[in-house]
């Protein structure tokens, strides 16, 4: 999901026989219809990846027999590019992500023991492909298992960040490679820890990263084994090129065999680390001013493989969610941060987020996240026994906000105005607006504007906007004064002489508030090129001498404040 709430989901469905890759958009959280995107292909491998940027931009990998490959559109609307290979065959684990602002994406995947990336700029549709490998050491192998899997995270300012993990014949590292536009950093960083609290650090996988804005930081975390028998998930921070001191994740505690931590994150290096301990406990440890927080325990899920993950928005309003055990449900948790107080604040309490009536939650179907820049989220997992599986959206959704109207300040002058307004830009657009004028309803739109179809008379008249989400929920905008003048000034002139020069004489005059806007001005245009002459006033005398000679018309206008003229045009004789 993007900053501003554009959003697709991928999945794996059955078709033709076989498992294709298909995808979803979603609008306010709730799915579209779903289109397949990988036509003519060979079945799938493993699980599609989505990127969206703000306006809709996507990119969307897959792997299959055939390798590793990509599909972008540019704009919602717009046809996908061709599928573009980006691995041979035998390629897997395919990550991308794109900078929400920009477009620019970043993608990497594993290929034949080695981890490789590509670069997609910004308004392109095709990804340009780096040379070699990305690996600690080109003769090791990376990425080769799903625990070794590469992951990306892109940044605001166009570069980007992979972790992986790396088999060198007798254990496994996690490395650390940024890639910046159209070439690789030639610093390789191996994160896992030599000695943590005084135990010996072993093998290392299930890597995850995040990447702040300006990518100066990055957050990676990962599962360890140390010698103490004990495998833990650790974390550290990324300060350009290095990496600042290791900590545990969920105080230290065990974690499965099968086990690794995620990390969500803001564009402003804020975040949530999240892992399941070997007793069950789901832990959050929430990154803030650069450091972690003490962790935080959410629940506890008996069986393992509750997957749990996280989304955290530059509001730093964030969610975790995971599986539970023995029930087959998914569950979720919000927080809003405050990194200018003392602590972390309490999460809420946990909410059901699965619908028991669709079946048990297959939580090897895995748990997706995603939120926009205000903390809107959307919480995707699968459901129900094989045959009768469904994906299934859930979402966090911030309170309907009052919109706000708008050009209510002028005088219109039609009786039938257009009613305009914003719509509030830290929640989901309603689904529908209402809109009540003097105190009855006017008119329902999904627009944000309205035009009346009864006409309104002169006067002031109270209108208000009721947007309406898709629960139901409604809230009310602050009343407005709707301002309506249709009446044309009043207007008398006489010309008084000839010649040389002229005098014109008059009055003006219009309703004034609050059942009309009032005179605005007089213009007088004497019709021989000088300057037009403004009256404010609503009695004139006004004596001129003619630039030029011939016979001239002599122009005066009155406006009201609603833009209604009243013309009078009189004819001279100059000379």
């Amino acid at each position: 999901m993007a900053f501003d709430s554009s959003a697709a989901l991928a999945y794996v469905r059955s078709a033709e026989g076989a498992n294709h890759v298909y995808i979803s958009k979603l609008v306010s959280g709730t799915p579209q219809t779903p289109a397949r995107v990988d036509q003519g292909q060979p079945a799938v491998i493993g699980k599609p990846v989505v990127a969206v940027g703000n306006g809709g931009r996507m990119a969307v990998l897959f792997a299959n027999s055939a390798g590793v490959w990509a599909r972008v559109q540019t704009a919602p609307g717009q046809a996908f590019s061709s599928a573009q290979r980006l691995g041979g065959p035998g390629s897997s684990s395919p990550s991308v992500d794109m900078a929400p602002l920009t477009g620019t994406a970043y993608a990497s995947w594993s290929e034949g023991g080695a981890v490789r990336a590509a670069y997609l700029p910004r308004y392109l549709s095709a990804f340009k492909l780096y040379s070699g490998s990305l690996n600690i050491n080109p003769a090791s192998s990376a990425g080769s298992t799903a625990a070794l899997a590469p992951k990306v995270a892109t940044s605001a300012d166009g570069t980007a960040i992979v972790a992986f993990g790396e088999n060198d014949g007798s254990t496994t590292r996690i490395g650390l490679r940024r890639l910046v536009r159209e070439r690789l950093s030639s610093v390789v960083m191996s994160a896992g820890v030599d000695t943590l609290d005084g135990h010996a650090g072993g093998a290392a996988d299930h890597p995850d990263v995040v990447i702040q804005a300006d990518s100066s930081f990055a957050w990676v975390v990962f599962a360890q084994s140390f010698d103490d028998g004990v495998r833990r998930g650790v974390i550290r921070r990324v300060r350009t090129s290095t990496l600042e001191a290791p900590q545990v994740l969920a105080g230290g505690a065990a974690i499965g065999d099968a086990e690794g931590p995620t990390v969500s994150g803001s564009d402003r290096g804020s975040g949530i680390a999240s892992v399941q301990s070997a007793d069950g406990t789901i832990w959050a440890s929430v990154m803030r001013r650069g450091t972690v927080a003490p962790p935080i325990a959410l629940a506890s899920s008996p069986a393992m493989g509750a997957d749990p993950s996280s989304a955290f928005a530059v509001s730093q309003l964030g969610v975790s969610a995971w599986g539970q055990s023995p029930s087959g449900d998914v569950y979720g948790r919000s927080v809003a941060e405050d990194d200018s107080l003392p602590a972390v604040p309490p999460f809420a309490a946990q909410t059901l987020l699965s619908n028991p009536s669709f079946g048990a939650v297959d939580t090897a179907g895995g748990l997706g996240l995603a939120t926009d820049l205000f903390g809107n989220t959307v919480i995707a997992f699968t459901q129900g026994p094989v045959g009768a599986r469904s994906v299934v959206v859930a979402s966090f959704s911030l309170p309907a906000a009052a919109v706000r109207l708008t050009g209510l300040s002028r005088w219109q002058k039609s009786s039938l105005p257009k009613l305009t307004w914003w719509t509030a830009s830290q929640g989901w657009p309603a689904q529908s607006y209402r809109v009540y004028i003097d105190g009855q309803l006017a008119g329902t739109t999904g627009k944000t504007s309205f035009d009346p179809v009864s006409a309104l008379g002169d006067g002031t008249h109270k209108c208000r906007v009721e947007s309406v989400d898709r629960a139901g929920h409604t809230v009310a905008s602050v009343l407005g004064d709707l301002k309506i003048d249709t009446t044309i000034p009043k207007l008398k002139v006489r010309l008084v002489g000839s010649g040389i020069a002229t005098t014109v004489v008059g009055t003006a005059s219009d309703t004034k508030a609050p059942q009309g806007s009032g005179l605005a001005a007089v213009r007088v245009n004497f019709g021989d090129g000088s300057p037009i002459v403004v009256v404010r006033g609503p009695a004139f005398r006004l004596s001129h001498a003619f630039t030029r000679s011939g016979r001239l018309a002599v122009t005066v206008t009155a406006i009201d404040g609603a833009g209604n003229s009243n013309v009078f045009s009189g004819n001279v004789t100059a000379g």
